[in-house]
């Protein structure tokens, strides 16, 4: 039970993640948002519904493997940076690559500290 609870939360994560993005990529949009790397991004949502594909695949073929306390402390840390991120940038967070002209590179929050810390 508590495998089915982490990976539904993962799943519940990743589908908020997408109505946030898709909200904001309107938004984006009406404020003259060139995207980037369009090409690249059904790419990247195969990587990412594979991943969680993977770690349900992993969990029953490995049905007896440890817990650890320590992998779930820093997922949780992770997981807390993600959303420290996508709380700074507002509207100018997305799934996707948009970049809209005149606005100034953030420099508050976690951006402080780390360039690009979404990608951490």
């Amino acid at each position: 039970m508590p495998f089915i609870l982490f990976i539904a939360f993962i799943i519940f994560q990743r589908l908020l993640e997408l109505v946030i993005a898709r909200r904001n990529e309107k938004w984006l949009l009406q404020n003259g948002a060139v995207e980037y790397g369009k090409a690249h991004y059904p790419f990247i949502v195969a990587l990412h519904t594979l991943f969680i594909a993977s770690i349900i695949f992993e969990y029953y073929y490995r049905h007896n493997a440890p817990f650890s306390g320590l992998f779930l402390l820093l997922f949780l840390l992770l997981i807390s940076l993600k959303i420290w991120v996508i709380s700074t940038l507002g509207k100018y967070w997305n799934t996707k690559i948009y970049r809209v002209a005149h606005v100034a590179l953030v420099a508050k929050g976690p951006y402080k500290f780390i360039k690009h810390p979404n990608y951490v």
